[in-house]
C-alpha cells in the first residue's frame, strides 16, 4: 500500500515513532517536501525498512499561491491512503480531507 504522509502545523514539527501511524503493508511513502522535520523522520524510517519514498515540492513558478494545494492534490492522486498528522489548529487539513473524499482515497487523521 502506497501511503501519503501529510503534516499540518509547524514546518519544523517532528514525529517520533512514525511507524505507529503507518499500515504494516506500506510499500511506498510520499511526503510534501516543505515539512522538513517530518521529512527527516519519514526518510529515516523508510531507509531502515527499505521502503521507497518520494518528496514533492510546490511549484510556485507554475501555480503561484495555489502551488501547495496542487502539490498535495498530485500526491493524493498517486497513493492508496492519506495519513494526516495534525497539530489541532491548522485549517489546511480541510482541503486534504475534501480532496481525498473527491478522489476516493481513504483518509486518516491523527492529532500530534
Amino acid at each position: 500500500m502506497k501511503v501519503a504522509v501529510l503534516v499540518f502545523g509547524s514546518v519544523g514539527s517532528t514525529v517520533k515513532d512514525i511507524e505507529k501511524y503507518l499500515p504494516e503493508d506500506t510499500t511506498g511513502i510520499e511526503i510534501e517536501g516543505s515539512m522538513k522535520g517530518v521529512l527527516s523522520c519519514v526518510s529515516d524510517y523508510a531507509h531502515r525498512h527499505f521502503i521507497p519514498y518520494g518528496e514533492s515540492y510546490p511549484n510556485y513558478n507554475k501555480y503561484g499561491y495555489d502551488a501547495p494545494k496542487r502539490s498535495i492534490a498530485d500526491i493524493i492522486m498517486s497513493v492508496d491512503l492519506v495519513i494526516a498528522l495534525w497539530d489541532g489548529e491548522s485549517c489546511d487539513i480541510i482541503f486534504v480531507k475534501q480532496f481525498s473524499e473527491f478522489a476516493c482515497v481513504p483518509f486518516k487523521v491523527y492529532k500530534i
